[in-house]
C-alpha cells in the first residue's frame, strides 16, 4: 500500500519498513529458541547456557548469510546485469531467495 501511494520514502514509510525488517531478523532467533523454551523443566536459570548458545548460533548464521550475500550475490547480480538477460536475472533471483 505504501508503494502504491508513493509513501515509502516518508517518515512513516521508513518506520514501517524498519519494523518489518526487525521482525524478519527476529524470526531465526525465535525458531531456534522455541524448542528450548518448551523443555524448561529445570527453570530459566538452568537454561541460560543453552539460550546463550542459541543466540550466538543465530548471530553467527545471520552474519555468515549477510557477508555471503554482500560479497557473492553482489558480484553475481552485477554480472547478470551486464549480460542483460532477463531469464538469467529471474534464475538468479530464484536462487537467491530459495537458496
Amino acid at each position: 500500500i505504501l508503494g502504491e501511494r508513493k509513501e515509502r520514502g516518508t517518515r512513516h514509510g521508513r518506520a514501517a519498513f524498519g519494523i518489518l525488517l526487525l521482525q524478519d531478523l527476529a524470526v531465526p532467533l525465535l525458531l531456534v529458541l522455541l524448542p528450548m523454551l518448551r523443555d524448561l523443566n529445570g527453570g530459566l536459570i538452568m537454561a541460560l547456557p543453552a539460550l546463550k548458545q542459541a543466540v550466538l548460533r543465530t548471530i553467527l548464521a545471520l552474519g555468515i548469510a549477510s557477508i555471503t550475500g554482500r560479497l557473492v550475490l553482489g558480484k553475481l547480480f552485477s554480472f547478470v546485469a551486464t549480460a542483460g538477460s532477463p531469464v538469467a536475472l529471474r534464475c538468479l533471483c530464484f536462487f537467491a531467495i530459495f537458496g
